[in-house]
Parts: C-alpha cells; structure tokens; sequence
C-alpha cells in the first residue's frame, strides 16, 4: 500500500470517529475489484490485438 493510500485511509479512519464502517469497507472492495478488473481488460485486449497482428 502506498504512501498515499494510507493517508487517504487515515483521513476516512479519523473522519468515521475512528471506526470504520462496513459500507466504507464494501465500498473499497468494490473499488478495488473494479480496478483489478480494468487492469485484466487491458491486458487481455492488447494480448488479442498481438494475435491480429
């Protein structure tokens, strides 16, 4: 986790009175599933346009 990530936690930690709630929780799974699946998207695209190719 990078410097950045840990600060933004931090604030959404301290803002929540210290604790942090399960919809805050879910909404970060949901983001990071969906970041992790863009990432396979690109991937798998630019494996099929070198196929073409």
């Amino acid at each position: 986790m990078s410097l950045n990530n840990k600060i933004t936690l931090l604030i959404l930690t301290s803002e929540l009175g210290g604790k942090m709630e399960s919809n805050t929780i879910t909404w970060w799974i949901y983001a990071l599933l969906s970041a992790g699946f863009a990432a396979l998207t690109t991937i798998f695209a630019k494996i099929g346009v070198e196929k073409l190719k």
